[in-house]
């Protein structure tokens, strides 16, 4: 299911030191439907470009077993979630100040939501506000926050042709 990651710069690139990254979104990003979602691929990406991080966030679930076995299991990814609060389901939004309010510290979010919202047709004149939106509430807790925002993924019915990263 995973056809393609979007990468800026050479294989050879400099390792360089990424701080605490935290994954966060949807199911996409805990891992449905395939088992670490983009977290497992990022990883080896990373590794094999010699980078330090650490994945943060309070969930751990739908891991692979190597980012199990590396102490990379954490993450912010929430089955059916979408950007704000709504249609019988959770947002993003409202739990910013318990995930990145306190003491985790992300230095770097790579934020991927919005496919819920757009299977459930949520409030679609809005999104791009409510997204604007969940944005300007990140920065306002973690002001010097790099974040990186995914594009919506294409999708065919309920399977995911790809994902992926712009990771500077």
């Amino acid at each position: 299911l995973l056809a393609a990651f979007a990468w800026q710069g050479a294989q050879t690139a400099q390792a360089a030191a990424l701080g605490k990254v935290m994954p966060m979104g949807d199911s996409i990003t805990l891992g449905v439907p395939v088992s670490g979602g983009y977290r497992d691929p990022l990883y080896t990406l990373l590794t094999n470009r010699a980078d330090t991080f650490t994945f943060v966030g309070s969930q751990t679930g739908y891991a692979t077993a190597a980012l199990t076995a590396a102490g990379q299991a954490n993450h912010e990814g929430h089955s059916g979630y979408v950007i704000t609060n709504g249609t019988s389901r959770t947002g993003l939004d409202e739990n910013l100040a318990s995930w990145i309010g306190g003491s985790v510290n992300p230095d770097r979010i790579l934020l991927m939501i919005g496919s819920n919202d757009i299977n459930l047709g949520y409030n679609m004149t809005n999104a791009p506000a409510r997204l604007s939106d969940l944005i300007t509430h990140i920065y306002g807790f973690r002001p010097g926050v790099k974040l990186y925002v995914a594009s919506i993924i294409p999708m065919v019915g309920q399977g995911y042709l790809h994902w992926g990263f712009l990771l500077a």
